[in-house]
């Protein structure tokens, strides 16, 4: 995996799950809502090229 995705480590997926847990306990009104978690690499200067997405899928 390139791009910077491989910084997304096991303690970092766990940290943003307990933060997304954190979101849905206090937004009980969405508990219906079907929600998807994605990390945004993004390129700093002097680096060229898009911003990339990755569902959690692709990183575990």
């Amino acid at each position: 995996m390139a791009w910077g995705a491989w910084s997304v480590d096991p303690a970092k997926l766990r940290r943003l799950g307990r933060a997304f847990n954190c979101w849905r306990a206090e937004h009980p009104e969405q508990g219906d809502w079907l929600l998807q978690l994605a990390v945004a690499v993004v390129p700093l200067p002097p680096a060229r090229g898009a911003v990339r997405w990755f569902g959690l899928d692709q990183l575990c």
